[in-house]
Formats: structure tokens, C-alpha cells, sequence
């Protein structure tokens, strides 16, 4: 009589090679990966995107709170009620003049008759808003309580733009949460600084005043801004462009960029249909004149309006190096901070650190092994051994597991695979002490395995399921750290059930049949 099944040995060998497979890439460093490299000459391709990413305590990286400036997002605010009621009045035909403030926005109309007009419009575009009038120009500001709403929805979005900021520069798994009103916390694994995610980058395009240079701007309808340093030549003094405020277009109206070498280093970037259809009317009315590309308060870039330019494809020249453009092209692509951020707390964590970490995690995990092979081959002898040879493979495939889903590891997570080697070995003692039981009460080997296994199922599936409920509740609502230890609990937890009730089984029973013992070694 044969004790295994032939979709036993198929079943298992699959799983532990495909295991095997998905963990395989962890044994070479992910700078191995590289096009450079020569390692992907003897790395099969598929191995590639298979590696466990390190959590910010086992590589190193940064550490910042930062605090969001919610008078900033006011005043951001503001300016997008004047872009958005600008644009939605000329759609009308209205012609207007808007300013901004960071308290409100003031639209001048050519009379009354417009401004009423106007006003129905502005009205179900910001419903919230506080509207006043006086003559021909209507005042929209917004209350205390709807500037509540605005500060958490700044907020959101400020996390979220540095989230795809850094997406978009391939680092993985940050960690970006906000914590109380006005605060984000954000730890980047593999990164020591990362201020240039935290920009603002806001970015406008305006028209030149003829007046230009030293005038002091005491209208409204006018600012004076700071040529870029980069724009400067040693020893040449600095100079102001006196420019509109209104902007033609904004960085809300990119929708795609890159980076030219044609001529020289530049960044394009390509607008929007309503940033096309402005900058076309823009630049048609002010041939001859300067267009001044703003960013972050700053005049990057100054050209000269040759003609309209209506396919709404935009270029910035200003003595780029060729990372820097790349570097700003990714980072307008992302959008700009609804407000400004200020960092209030810093660290860096070395590599170092986290190298000692992860020794110390390793050293961990073989002692818990050591210690579990003794016991494990003192108290079940050779099915002890077994047990051992499983936990290996449950091991192995918890990395490839792990690797698989692009999961986070961290020193938590460590603590978790430990927790799992226990857990794992926990399974196979029930099994074994009701296969003892069940050959003490003189079942032969077949059977009393059999029997055991069957006694104990229920017993280790409602134990490891009242603790994988338990570790996806905490993978759901805990954050950082917790989440890396729950996750880890959870797969492991899988894998372990897998080898102690398939793997450890298969090699009892191939050891059934190929020695058909008389008596049990346990």
C-alpha cells in the first residue's frame, strides 16, 4: 500500500520551487540589477523585479516632519479662485481684470451690467464663497468654516504630490502620513536627503511689463520678482523683471514633459487644451514682448515672443545641467505643493545601522533554528529532523513570498519571521504528539500518521486563523512598523501551514513507503 498520492510530490515540489524561484534574486545586491551590470549574464531575466525591498531601519534613509503651511494654502487657494473664475468668465465672453490677495480675489469688470452678470457665474463655481460688491468690481473671499475643509483637502494633496514626487524617481516603499492637523510624516528607505522632493515648484507663465527692471510695483496689477541665480554671470549685478500678476498659464495646465538637448539643455513640458488655448491668446496679443517663466517666486527663464505659439508646447532654457532638467522636468510632472512645507524634525539613519540590524536579525533567526532542530530532534527524533528540513523550506518560501508582492521587511518584520519559526514548528508538534498518541494506542505506522494528521487539522487551522485575523487587522489599521510585523506574521503564517501540513507530511510518507517500517522513530 503506497501512503503518498501522486498529486503530492507534484503539488509540493511546485510550490517550494516556485518559492525557491522568487526568493533566488535576494542572494545578489540590487545594485547587481543594473544594465551595467554583468551580473544579468548568468541572472535569468524573470529574476529581475523579484527582491524583498529594506524598511528605513534596515538600509538607512531619511526621516522628516514636515509641517504644511496652511496660510500658504490660502493664499493658494486664492490664486486658484482667480485662474478658475478667470477662465470660466472668458468662456463667457466677460472681459475682466482679476487680482489676488491672500485673503481674497478682486474681479474689475468694464461696468455694473458685467459684473452682475459675472457674479451668477463666479456663484456656481464657488458656492462656499463670500461674495461682495462694489461698483463694477466683486470681491470673492472665503469663511472660517469652509477654509477648514480647504485646509484638510491642502493637506491630502500635499502628501499625495510628494508621494507620486517620489514614486516618480523610483524609490520604493516610502512612507508618507499625516499625523494631526497640519502635519506629514515621511520616511524614505534608501535616500539620505530629500529636500528636493518638498519643493513647491509652483510654476506660472506671465507677460513682461514694458516698464520693467527697477519699478517699484505699487499697483496691484503688477509684481516684481528676482532673476534665477543661475541666470547670472560672475560679477554681473542682479535684476528684477517687473511682471503681470495675472498668469497666462499655470503648472495646473501641464500635462506632460521632458527634457531637450537640441540647443543646449532645456525642459519642455506640453499644456492642457485650456492652458494651449491661453497661451496661444497669451502670446498673440504680446508679440514682441517677454514672457517671464516663474518658478517658486523666482524668473527661470525670459524669452522673447517671436509669435503665437498655439501647439501649447513650452520650453525652459536657463543653463541646466542635464540631471538638473531631468530632475525638474519629473518633479513639474508630478504637480506643485498646494502649500509650502516647513521641516520641524529630521533624521538621517545610516547604512551602517541597518546593516547591524539585519546581522542581528540573521543571528536572531539561526539561533531560533539551532535551538528548534535540537529540541525538535530530541523530541521526535527523525520526524524531528523532518520538521527541521520543512522550516528551512517555509523560510525560503516566505522570502520569495515576500519578494513576490514587493513587501517592505522591516526590523518588526524580522521580529515576525522569528515569531513565524516557532509557529511553524508548533504545527508539527501537535501533529507528532497524536501520531504518538495514536501508535501508543497500537495503530500501525500508516495509519497512526494518517489518524494524526487528521486529529490535529482543525486544532492548528483555527489556531493560525484566530492569529492571521488578529495579524490583518493590525495590517489594516496599524502604520509603519506594525503593518511591516503583520504582514510578515501573515505570510509566514501561510507558508508555514503549508510545510507542516503538505511538506513535513510528503516526507513521512515517502519514508512509509520506501522503508515500510514496523514502528514509528517518534
Amino acid at each position: 500500500m503506497s501512503y503518498t498520492r501522486w498529486w503530492q510530490p507534484v503539488v509540493v515540489v511546485f510550490v517550494v520551487l516556485a518559492g525557491m524561484y522568487f526568493a533566488a534574486p535576494n542572494l545578489f545586491p540590487r545594485a547587481t540589477y543594473d544594465d551595467t551590470n554583468t551580473a544579468q549574464n548568468y541572472v535569468p531575466a524573470p529574476f529581475l523585479p523579484f527582491q524583498v525591498n529594506l524598511g528605513l531601519d534596515l538600509q538607512g534613509g531619511s526621516y522628516r516632519l514636515v509641517r504644511v503651511d496652511l496660510e500658504d494654502a490660502r493664499a493658494s487657494y486664492m490664486q486658484d479662485i482667480q485662474r478658475i473664475g478667470s477662465n470660466a468668465l472668458r468662456d463667457q465672453g466677460i472681459a475682466l481684470r482679476a487680482t489676488a490677495s491672500d485673503t481674497n480675489v478682486r474681479f474689475q469688470f468694464r461696468d455694473e451690467t458685467a459684473m452682475l452678470g459675472a457674479r451668477e457665474i463666479l456663484r456656481g463655481q464657488f458656492p462656499n464663497g463670500n461674495f461682495t460688491d462694489e461698483g463694477a468690481v466683486l470681491t470673492v473671499g472665503i469663511d472660517d468654516e469652509a477654509f477648514e475643509v480647504v485646509k484638510s483637502e491642502t493637506v491630502q494633496s500635499v502628501r499625495d504630490t510628494i508621494e507620486r514626487r517620489i514614486d516618480a524617481f523610483g524609490l520604493t516603499e516610502p512612507s508618507i502620513r499625516i499625523q494631526g492637523q497640519d502635519r506629514i510624516l515621511i520616511e524614505v528607505p534608501g535616500v539620505s536627503n530629500i529636500d528636493e522632493y518638498l519643493q513647491k515648484l509652483e510654476l506660472t507663465i506671465h507677460i513682461v511689463s514694458r516698464a520693467n527692471a527697477t519699478r517699484n510695483p505699487n499697483e496691484t496689477l503688477f509684481m516684481l520678482l528676482p532673476d534665477a541665480e543661475r541666470m547670472l554671470q560672475p560679477g554681473q549685478e542682479p535684476i528684477s523683471y517687473l511682471i503681470e500678476r495675472e498668469a497666462c498659464v499655470d503648472g495646473a495646465d501641464i500635462q506632460g514633459t521632458g527634457v531637450s538637448s537640441e540647443y543646449g539643455v532645456a525642459v519642455t513640458f506640453t499644456l492642457n487644451n485650456r492652458g494651449t488655448k491661453d497661451f496661444a491668446s497669451c502670446t498673440r496679443n504680446n508679440v514682441g514682448e517677454r514672457l517671464a517663466i516663474v518658478l517658486d517666486g523666482e524668473v527661470i527663464s525670459a524669452p522673447n515672443v517671436n509669435e503665437a505659439i498655439t501647439t501649447g508646447a513650452v520650453q525652459i532654457s536657463g543653463g541646466f545641467a542635464f540631471e538638473e532638467a531631468r530632475n525638474l522636468s519629473t518633479l513639474l510632472g508630478t504637480g506643485s505643493l498646494a502649500a509650502e512645507v516647513e521641516s520641524i524634525e529630521e533624521r538621517v539613519v545610516g547604512p551602517g545601522l541597518g546593516a547591524e540590524s539585519i546581522n542581528k536579525g540573521a543571528i536572531a533567526c539561526l539561533v531560533a533554528m539551532a535551538l528548534v532542530l535540537v529540541f525538535m530532534a530530541f523530541a521526535y527524533g527523525l520526524f524531528g529532523l523532518m520538521a527541521t528540513v520543512a522550516l528551512v523550506v517555509n523560510l525560503v518560501m516566505l522570502l520569495g513570498l515576500l519578494s513576490l508582492f514587493g513587501a517592505t521587511l522591516t526590523l518588526p518584520g524580522i521580529a515576525g519571521i522569528v515569531l513565524t519559526v516557532g509557529m511553524a514548528v508548533d504545527a508539527n508538534v501537535l501533529v507528532f504528539e497524536r501520531i504518538r498518541e495514536e501508535a501508543r494506542a497500537g495503530l500501525d505506522p500508516g495509519d497512526s500518521v494518517a489518524s494524526g494528521y487528521g486529529a490535529a487539522f482543525s486544532t492548528i487551522l483555527d489556531a493560525n486563523l484566530t492569529t492571521v485575523i488578529a495579524a490583518v487587522l493590525l495590517a489594516a489599521f496599524g502604520t509603519g512598523p506594525i503593518q511591516g510585523f503583520a504582514i510578515t506574521l501573515t505570510m509566514g503564517i501561510l507558508t508555514s501551514m503549508f510545510t507542516a501540513l503538505l511538506l513535513t507530511r510528503l516526507l513521512i510518507n515517502l519514508w512509509l513507503d520506501g522503508f515500510k517500517p514496523s514502528k514509528l522513530p517518534i
